[in-house]
């Protein structure tokens, strides 16, 4: 499909399964990561955080990516 075919509807829509992959991705980041920092004997640091964020951001980009760069042969499964 090409860029200029698509629908805005489908665009907000990758956005949004975008954000919801990536706060889910984040949430079962953090349950680990606490764990690690709780058996550690400092304190919770910046890193515990930008490590969900990370998390996150990295599944939602990876979403993102896949969701545009359907290709026909992919559209066959569905």
């Amino acid at each position: 499909m090409r860029d200029d075919e698509r629908e805005p509807a489908g665009e907000l829509r990758l956005v949004g399964d975008c954000i919801v992959v990536g706060v889910a991705f984040a949430v079962l980041a953090f349950f680990p990561l606490l764990l690690v920092a709780l058996a550690t004997p400092r304190h919770l640091g910046s890193w515990f955080w930008w490590a969900t964020i990370a998390a996150g951001a990295i599944g939602a980009a990876y979403v993102f990516w896949r969701g545009r760069s359907l290709d026909a042969p992919d559209l066959d499964r569905f």
